[in-house]
């Protein structure tokens, strides 16, 4: 066997797509609890939110080296 440590890949794909569902899944939660979402809002902070996971993709994804 191999004294060397394995470094783990993060699926940076795998973990924007999470957020994003998590966010729907958050969204559908609320309205399925009776509460009315501030769509006003939401289309604010919708776009918002892509580009900060798009940002953090970018990040995630370099290559160190």
């Amino acid at each position: 066997m191999s004294d060397t440590p394995r470094t783990q890949q993060l699926d940076v794909g795998s973990l924007i797509w999470a957020l994003i569902l998590a966010a729907f899944a958050a969204l559908a939660i609320s309205i399925a609890l009776g509460h009315t979402p501030d769509w006003s809002l939401i289309k604010i902070l919708a776009p918002v939110y892509l580009i900060l996971l798009g940002l953090l993709g970018l990040v995630l994804s370099r290559h160190r080296g």
